[in-house]
């Protein structure tokens, strides 16, 4: 039998070297990657070829509390995105479970305004980075007995 212990506050997502708050309850950080590592082809015979894909994009989704100043960090960082030339839109991004091994690092962007809506209660602003990955691990977390 495996135990393991996974703490959600241990998650740090940090774009541009600035460390994000206040993420919603429930899966707060999806990643999924853009493309499948193999690309498969049967020949008549049954002959199997296997390709390699070399892609590096993801898409990252982050959930926040309204109230979280990370929205107002997006927002500035799309905005100078629409005014930038070649290089001024991206930024270093890090996701990293210190209660476990998973980490993905690369250069973000935002791809577009989350939807916006207001309520009786506090809302949920969900944000869509795209990714180019230069480091990942999809890992564990730490073990007991």
């Amino acid at each position: 039998m495996s135990n393991g212990l996974y703490v959600p506050n241990q998650v740090e997502a940090a774009l541009g070297g600035k460390l994000m708050s206040g993420f919603t309850e429930g899966d707060f950080i999806t990643v999924e990657f853009a493309a499948d590592d193999y690309e498969e082809k049967v020949g008549a015979q049954g002959d199997v070829a296997l390709t390699r894909i070399h892609n590096p994009l993801a898409t990252v989704t982050m959930r926040f509390q309204q109230h979280s100043p990370t929205n107002d960090d997006l927002s500035a960082l799309r905005d100078s995105g629409m005014e930038a030339t070649a290089a001024g839109f991206a930024s270093s991004f890090s996701l990293r479970d210190s209660s476990g091994t998973s980490i993905v690092q690369g250069t973000a962007w935002v791809r577009k305004r989350p939807t916006m809506a207001f309520g009786t209660s506090g809302g949920t602003r969900e944000w869509v980075l795209g990714v180019i990955v230069a480091d990942v691990n999809v890992g564990g977390n730490t073990r007991f007995a």
